[in-house]
């Protein structure tokens, strides 16, 4: 594929009238020594609390692989990601620090309809899409996170006909620039599944997240199962039923069934904390590093010893 002139950038960056030669990070193998299997653990930016140019550090500071951009406008100047006279600095600071950004979440379509009926008042955001596509192509962030909640909730047959419609442009789109969209939903994994079976990944997923699904009183162990072969995202929060959120370990998301269920299917994504940091964000963030690793490397002994346990046969 021909990757679009403003999505290449040069393995050196002359930053500030300094050359800076950017070292070769491996990336995609971080984890595997660790869980077996190739897994990111990344960050939402707020819950970081920092500035744009320090989120590289403070992810490597963290012990992370990777970090996600929430995007409330797209075209934000005041941000890295879209500021045209930077193009590429958040490029040199990911290399530099050596993580990533593994992906950008359009908070932005949570207050503006994403899918509004009528197509002419649909094509501002449809634009903004398409503007996000492109800066993620533009920093390597492999995957967009389009949430169909809030203003962009499904709530009838005109909401479906919309996504029906915008499928196909924003898979094209996702194609044309070499990124994956994930959608992110609570409509029944039945009918997204549905909606999405004619077009095969890698372009087109979804993202799942076991705090949403416990909220609204679905089991998220057994929505995993319908879900894993087109899931390309991972948003991890624990949260109580009534939807107050909560620390991992702390809330009714049964998280440590939840892992072993992304274990077992050698889920090869990014899982991305967004527990709420409280007023003490590293800390909080590290802790919950800690904790999901704890329940990932427990998820993946428990796999091996499967694997290795010899089949029982039945009795003669």
């Amino acid at each position: 594929m021909t990757v679009p002139a403003f999505c290449r950038y040069s393995p050196n960056y002359h930053h500030r009238d300094v050359h800076f030669p950017l070292p070769a990070i491996d990336l995609a193998g971080r984890s595997e020594g660790l869980w077996g299997q190739r897994m990111r653990i990344g960050i939402i930016d707020y819950l970081l609390r920092g500035r744009d140019s320090m989120l590289p550090h403070l992810a490597r500071e963290l012990g992370l692989d990777s970090y996600e951009l929430s995007v409330h406008l797209v075209g934000d100047p005041t941000r890295l990601l879209c500021d045209p006279e930077r193009p590429a600095d958040l490029v040199y600071l990911n290399k530099a620090a050596g993580v990533a950004v593994s992906s950008l979440f359009a908070i932005q379509f949570l207050g503006q309809n994403l899918l509004d009926t009528d197509p002419v008042r649909r094509r501002p955001a449809s634009l903004a899409v398409k503007g996000l596509f492109e800066r993620a192509c533009s920093i390597g962030a492999s995957v967009v996170v389009l949430p169909l909640l809030g203003a962009s909730d499904i709530r009838g047959d005109e909401e479906l006909m919309a996504l029906t419609e915008l499928l196909p442009i924003w898979t094209r789109w996702a194609e044309s620039l070499d990124v994956a969209v994930a959608i992110k939903t609570s409509l029944h994994s039945e009918q997204i599944l549905r909606m999405i079976e004619d077009f095969p990944p890698p372009h087109l997923g979804l993202s799942f997240d076991p705090a949403l699904l416990t909220a609204i009183g679905r089991d998220p162990r057994a929505e995993w199962k319908k879900v894993a072969d087109r899931a390309i995202h991972i948003h991890l929060q624990d949260r109580m039923r009534s939807g107050v959120a909560a620390a991992l370990g702390e809330g009714e998301v049964p998280l440590a069934d939840v892992i072993d269920e992304i274990v077992s299917t050698e889920y090869a994504g990014t899982i991305v904390l967004s527990t709420p940091a409280g007023d003490h964000p590293k800390e909080v963030a590290r802790r919950n590093r800690v904790y999901l690793e704890r329940l990932l490397t427990l998820a993946h002994q428990k796999r091996t010893q499967n694997l290795q346990a010899p089949a029982l046969l039945p009795k003669a």
